[in-house]
């Protein structure tokens, strides 16, 4: 059996306003004790976890500069590293922007598997995929995934459908998704991962929920695990929104709920059909 050794380790953040106090984790480092040696591990620095704190082009070019830096100082640490490093030759040459927490004892007896649930548990495994637009799914391509998987798109569940707020008004909205169950048309819409988009899309959802006279439910789809939701703002108004007892929010990293949900609609809602002719007698909506 081997033998549990002391380590210590640091969470490394990403601090974009010290005013606001707004950070990110961005990588996590361990110290061996006994052998006196580090390893780290940063995300890259065109990931997208950046995306819920830089607004604007010089913000992302200062978190990509500051990282870039960052890689090349813990890079260059030397075999005889120690605790005592991270304030003489490691903060004080970095920008203002980068944290090292106090560093916490811990014991065990394989240091790979620890040092993989530290960086899983405090910065998350999904953060080191690159800035690639294909790689990274919206809430509502998740959805369509699924619902695809499960054979309901086209079938149970429509997508794409618009609905007008006031039937007087040509203003349309656009919902990601509707499913009947008997005669109610059910509404399924995700928020946005874009920080710019936020505002619009929940004076759609209060304009709709408040003009939407039918006796239906609005689930809203979320993903926690976006970048934009490290300011909580997305939950915010996902909270606000709730007030009205028709609409439910999904987190769709939350398994157990998102196949309950999946299930829910799988038996109990309508076929093509007939969730066609709820659709058309349905007089806000928008062809």
């Amino acid at each position: 059996m081997a033998q549990r050794q002391k380590y210590q380790f640091s969470i490394i953040s990403y601090n974009q306003n010290s005013m606001r106090n707004e950070s990110i984790n961005i990588g996590a480092l361990l110290f061996n004790e006994r052998d006196k040696s580090a390893k780290y591990r940063i995300i890259p620095f065109n990931s997208f976890k950046i995306r819920g704190l830089a607004l604007n082009q010089y913000q992302k070019d200062l978190f990509q500069t500051t990282m870039k830096y960052l890689s090349f100082i813990l890079s260059d640490l030397d075999s005889d590293f120690s605790v005592q490093l991270l304030d003489s030759t490691i903060e004080h040459n970095l920008p203002e922007q980068i944290r090292f927490s106090k560093p916490k004892p811990i014991v065990t007896a394989n240091e790979e598997l620890l040092f993989n649930q530290i960086v899983s548990e405090y910065v998350g495994d999904e953060y080191f995929k690159l800035d690639d637009v294909v790689n990274i799914l919206t809430p509502k391509e998740q959805m369509i995934d699924i619902f695809t998987a499960h054979d309901l798109l086209g079938n149970q569940i429509k997508k794409n459908i618009k609905i007008r707020p006031s039937k007087s008004l040509e203003i349309k909205f656009n919902i990601d998704f509707a499913y009947g169950e008997n005669t109610t048309l059910n509404l399924i819409d995700s928020s946005p991962v874009k920080e710019s988009a936020l505002e619009d899309w929940y004076v759609k959802m209060v304009t709709l929920s408040s003009r939407y006279d039918y006796d239906s439910s609005i689930f809203l789809i979320n993903d926690s695990k976006n970048a934009i939701n490290a300011d909580k703002k997305v939950s915010q108004m996902l909270s606000d929104l709730e007030n009205d007892t028709r609409i439910h929010s999904l987190d769709i990293s939350q398994h157990d709920e998102l196949e309950s949900f999946i299930e829910t609609i799988s038996y109990k809602s309508v076929n093509s059909e007939q969730l066609n002719a709820l659709i058309t007698s349905n007089h806000y909506m928008a062809s």
